[in-house]
Parts: C-alpha cells; structure tokens; sequence
C-alpha cells in the first residue's frame, strides 16, 4: 500500500510540474515590446510623445530607431536607461523629468540627432560609452561631479560647446 502511494504521490508532483505555467509578461515590457515592433516598421503616429508612467527601467533597444518620436517625459521613478534605449531616435528632441535616473547605459540616446534637451539630475552616477554620441543639436551639459563617464560618452556631439561638472543643487 505504501508503495502505491509514494506512486500516486509522485505522479501528483510530476503532473504539477508538467502543467506548472510560465509567469505572465510584466505589461510594461509588453508595451516596450509593441513600440519596439511599431518603431521597426515605422508605424508609430507622427509626432509621437511618450509618457513613461511609473516606469522604473526602460529597456535595451525599447525604443530603438523610434523615428517620429519627439518627447519623453519621465516620472521620478525611472532610474535606468539600458543600452540603445533610444539609439537612432532622429526626431528626438527632449528628455525630461527623470529626478532618480543613475545609470544610462551604452548607446542609449547615440545617433539621436534632434536632442537638444536632456535634464541630467544630481542623482546620475554612470553615463555609458558612446551614450550621447553622435548627438550633433545637443549644445550644453551639466553633470555632478561625481559622474562616471563611459568612452566617447559625448562624440561627435558636434554643436557641444558647453561641459560642466558642477554641482547642480
């Protein structure tokens, strides 16, 4: 009898673990994911502006070659922006908002011609390589003092003729 239901038992285990479900996609992803496919085949409205709403992290390649995208206002929760985030965004012109933003990872903002307007917090610690590269409208930046910047952090960014590392309090 005890055998038979040490069986029974480890087939009830083994037919739990069969049928054990994959955790659901966070719906932020989710969107990440649908303005990426959107991006790609240039389907996004003209003029598009987006509004992070409580996002803490904004993906690699979350926006990636996002051609009509022209704003971003973030909320106070965002803290990251992974690699490529916004590479290639070309109509891209500001980014604000993100009061608690640390890292940006590499190439996030590279090849986004139009930006002209990024509000770096007190609280950035991390700028990745080549994360600004290629930025040719962006004219003036200030950084804490304590910011790590990555290799070619701000190449090319040709029209560059302001870089301070003050204290921005």
């Amino acid at each position: 009898m005890k055998i038979t239901t040490k069986s029974r038992a480890y087939e009830q285990v083994m037919a739990m673990k069969r049928t054990k479900r994959r955790k659901p996609m966070r719906p932020i992803f989710l969107l990440q994911l649908v303005i990426r496919i959107l991006a790609i085949f240039d389907l996004l409205p003209t003029g598009f502006t987006y509004d992070m709403h409580g996002m803490e992290k904004i993906g690699k390649k979350a926006f990636y070659s996002a051609k009509n995208l022209i704003s971003v206002e973030a909320t106070s929760k965002l803290c990251c922006i992974e690699e490529k985030a916004f590479s290639l965004c070309s109509q891209l012109c500001f980014f604000r908002g993100a009061d608690r933003l640390d890292v940006i990872g590499d190439g996030a903002f590279a090849v986004c011609s139009a930006l002209s307007v990024f509000a770096f917090p007190e609280t950035i610690r991390s700028i990745g390589e080549d994360a600004f590269s290629y930025c040719e409208s962006l004219t003036v930046v200030n950084l804490p003092d304590n910011v790590v910047l990555g290799k070619g952090a701000f190449a090319a960014c040709t029209n560059l003729s302001n870089f301070d590392f003050a204290d921005l309090g």
